[in-house]
């Protein structure tokens, strides 16, 4: 019976170790994916800044053009030398200008061209680590205080059995433990994920805590945990002292 006890303990330690790997790598996937969305989020509203500089850009392009045509129709009527030979200057000093704003253009469709190219690899990467998570079968997590058939049958079997134990009455942590073969600092992270999602409420008012079921969730914890809560005839079955109940977790009743 002692090996079996052994075997059992050995089986679970495994289990959880392998459960923690499994949590850190869904975690380093979800915050790759959050990473690549915000990095994608400041890639195109990058790109979309430089489009409007762009945009505002040929703009001034295309006034400048127009008043390079009305100056070259004042030159065409202007009779006088000295009003050609200004024009003349000017035209030249704008070409320059015009010259220079090219060049800024070229060098603004090569970032424009580059930002793209990036753009496309992050979707790509974006569409990998869907694809990741999907494989993974990675959920958006219940909301904090929404409680389901759907989100019980997602809880684990020890905290499947903690709210149990918590259906017939209030019980501290130091009590909770024992029941279910755990060891306090286990138990602590136990409820405290219990009481994050909404599935318990905990009474901070004295030492140990002592942890009850949420009044909004207790009727569906009553449903789905313990479906054989009632006899048949409609009646409470006796409440199991902690012995009883402690006997029956481990013997997997």
């Amino acid at each position: 019976m002692d090996y079996f006890w052994l075997f059992a303990a050995i089986w679970a330690g495994f289990g959880a170790l392998l459960a923690v790997v499994v949590l850190r790598r869904l975690d380093v996937s979800r915050m790759s994916y959050r990473e690549a969305k915000q990095m994608l989020s400041a890639m195109v509203a990058s790109l979309s800044s430089r489009i409007r500089q762009n945009e505002a850009l040929t703009k001034e392009l295309c006034e400048q053009v127009e008043m390079l045509n009305a100056n070259q129709t004042r030159l065409t009527t202007e009779a006088q030398t000295a009003d050609r030979e200004r024009l003349l200057g000017y035209m030249q000093d704008w070409i320059a200008n015009v010259g220079r704003f090219i060049d800024k253009v070229d060098g603004l469709q090569k970032n424009v061209k580059r930002v793209e190219e990036e753009h496309q690899q992050l979707r790509a990467h974006v569409a990998l680590l869907t694809g990741v998570q999907q494989t993974h079968g990675i959920v958006p997590p219940a909301p904090v205080g929404v409680v389901t058939e759907d989100t019980l049958a997602k809880l684990t079997e020890t905290e499947k059995q903690v709210l149990e134990l918590l259906a017939s009455g209030p019980k501290p942590g130091t009590e909770i433990g024992p029941l279910i073969g755990k060891s306090r600092e286990h138990t602590a992270r136990l409820m405290k994920s219990l009481f994050e999602q909404g599935f318990v409420d905990r009474e901070t008012g004295r030492q140990p805590y002592e942890y009850r079921l949420n009044d909004k969730v207790s009727n569906v914890i009553g449903r789905a945990v313990r479906p054989s809560a009632t006899s048949p005839e409609g009646l409470e079955p006796p409440q199991l002292d902690s012995t009883a109940n402690a006997r029956r977790i481990r013997t997997g009743a």
